[in-house]
């Protein structure tokens, strides 16, 4: 399925668009060179795989939450009371993904790492070095969300 070229596998494309696993790739929406660690206001939706209804279903024009669509609802809440370096202004959880308007404040400089576990920090000298996240960055913040979010559903059954 890969074009030949000069010894060379390209990945094939259509209309423009590459393909990856006979799927179409998808460019990132992030902005090149933006710094995700930067004091500000990010809007921030999350969808669920496939588009499928995790979180739960409309019924008379209303999103009625699923015990998942709960709990994700609640560890968005949980950002908020958590952490010190953002707080998430507004939300709403539909069916298949969510909208967060996610506020990044001032994070001073330290010898921290995110790890993925709320309200935990680890000094970075008593680890061993791999390539970490750096703290207060939108994709630490929401990295530690999801996280919090999959431990608790897979405890729930």
């Amino acid at each position: 399925m890969y074009a030949r070229t000069a010894d060379k596998y390209l990945p094939p494309f259509h209309y423009g668009r590459m393909f990856f696993k006979d799927r179409y790739r998808l460019e990132s929406a992030r902005l090149p060179g933006r710094d995700y660690g930067e004091v500000g206001t990010y809007f921030v939706t999350v969808c669920t795989q496939g588009r499928e209804h995790w979180f739960g279903e409309i019924r008379n024009e209303k999103v009625v939450l699923h015990p998942i669509g709960c709990i994700v609802a609640e560890e968005i809440c949980g950002i908020s009371t958590c952490r010190n370096d953002c707080f998430v202004d507004a939300w709403v959880v539909m069916p298949n993904h969510i909208h967060m308007l996610v506020h990044i404040l001032l994070f001073p400089e330290t010898n921290l790492i995110e790890t993925h576990q709320r309200c935990v920090s680890t000094d970075v000298d008593v680890l061993i070095p791999l390539p970490r996240r750096r703290p207060g960055t939108l994709g630490s913040i929401i990295a530690s969300w999801k996280s919090m979010c999959t431990k608790r559903i897979w405890n729930a059954g």
